[in-house]
């Protein structure tokens, strides 16, 4: 407990959701606010379908993620390339485009 005192805390459960707006009609960033509720699909024999609030302010950007490629510099440094694609109709002056949240995910 001395050196992971975090470790015998009791953790809720959580999920990971992804939030597929139709990114080319927005034109600035829009905001899910903190305990937005996101219902999942129907699953089992009862179709259950189980409830979820976000815990944080959610930001949807105008834009799409659309390749992720990891990149080896000559030195050994290594680099994650990301390549959005972003809506013709985006303002940018009121795009609020200042943090992207990305999550990571891959077969361990």
């Amino acid at each position: 407990s001395l050196l992971w005192p975090h470790y015998m805390r009791t953790i809720p459960s959580l999920s990971i959701v992804e939030f597929s707006p139709d990114w080319r009609g927005l034109r600035q960033s829009e905001s899910l606010p903190e305990g937005f509720s996101v219902l999942s699909r129907p699953v089992g024999p009862q179709k259950t379908a189980c409830q979820y609030r976000t815990t944080r302010e959610i930001t949807l950007q105008p834009i799409s993620l659309t390749e992720a490629r990891l990149h080896t510099e000559p030195d050994g440094r290594s680099a994650i390339r990301l390549r959005f694609a972003c809506s013709q109709k985006v303002d940018w002056t009121k795009s609020g485009i200042d943090k992207v949240a990305i999550f990571l995910n891959a077969e361990s």
